[in-house]
């Protein structure tokens, strides 16, 4: 990708939101939305309107005192949308939660969340590129098959 950088989150889980520290999903789709957020504004000038969740699959459970990564991507540009991917790595853990202050990196990060969603930034509002050029924004073509298709 051409700037890897841009649309990527990094954070620390706090605040779980079930027993034993335990993070909801839609917390981890948030973090999703807010890093394709960058993507839009740096190809819009806009921070557009979410059109659509195609697909979302979690694989893993994610607590409270994980450091996770967020990475989102555009798959596909159109005239006044934009189809986005995103994915968040758990790159850090505790080792016993609560007990001590043990942690570790993990290498390589484990992936917790895929998703796939749509983008729109009406033509009015439109501003154009924020960045240097259309390169700098990341993307990776989606091809006939979306991920979620080629199991």
């Amino acid at each position: 990708m051409a700037n890897d950088k841009l649309g990527t989150i990094r954070i620390r889980v706090s605040g779980g939101h079930y027993g034993g520290g335990l993070l909801d999903g839609a917390a981890l789709i948030g973090l999703i939305s807010d890093a394709g957020t960058e993507l839009q504004i740096a190809w819009s000038g806009d921070e557009g309107l979410l059109a659509a969740w195609h697909h979302i699959e979690q694989y893993v459970p994610v607590y409270v005192g994980d450091y996770l990564e967020v990475r989102t991507w555009f798959s596909r540009y159109g005239n006044t949308s934009a189809d986005m991917e995103g994915a968040v790595y758990k790159v850090g853990e505790l080792v016993d939660a609560g007990k001590t202050n043990a942690a570790r990196l993990l290498d390589p990060p484990v992936l917790v969340m895929r998703a796939s969603a749509t983008g729109v930034t009406p033509k009015a509002q439109n501003r154009g590129l924020q960045v240097e050029k259309l390169e700098d924004i990341p993307f990776e073509p989606a091809g006939e098959t979306k991920w979620w298709e080629k199991k």
